[in-house]
């Protein structure tokens, strides 16, 4: 009786068999999915970082420009329509010294806004990212002539 009682114990307990192969190659393409798209959104990161660190640059450039137009007398800042671009260089500060990164182009213009009280400066710094050309930055203000 004790293997009969055995018998039926083994006849009615499930069978520990494991994974199969197909279910071992669905979870290996389910994995394989996600992390594709894992690297996708990690190359679309670094494309942003990228850009941004750009624009953060060339507002740096503009900003100062137009710091410089700030500091000048009023009769040095002469009415001019756009300039051409001058070239100008993102850099970044490392161990070995200063390299330059970017090449970004820096124009402006100043006009009369009431003659010989406001004139109105515009500084646009522009640039080529790869699948992104001709990117532009303008920072605009108004200088009031402060001697009249």
């Amino acid at each position: 009786m004790d293997q009969l009682t055995q018998r039926r114990l083994r006849a009615r307990a499930p069978r520990a068999q494991g994974f199969t192969l197909i279910e071992i190659l669905i979870a290996m393409a389910i994995a394989g999915f996600g992390m594709l798209a894992l690297a996708a959104m990690q190359l679309q990161a670094l494309r942003f970082g990228s850009s941004g660190k750009h624009v953060s640059q060339a507002a740096v450039i503009a900003r100062g420009k137009m710091e410089e137009f700030q500091r000048l007398p009023w009769a040095s800042v002469a009415v001019t329509g756009w300039t051409a671009p001058v070239a100008k260089y993102g850099e970044v500060k490392s161990e070995g010294g200063t390299v330059n990164e970017e090449a970004y182009g820096l124009s402006w213009r100043v006009a009369d806004l009431i003659a010989n009280r406001t004139r109105s400066i515009d500084v646009q710094v522009t640039w080529s990212e790869p699948n992104r050309p001709n990117r532009a930055y303008t920072l605009s203000s108004v200088r009031n002539n402060g001697g009249l």
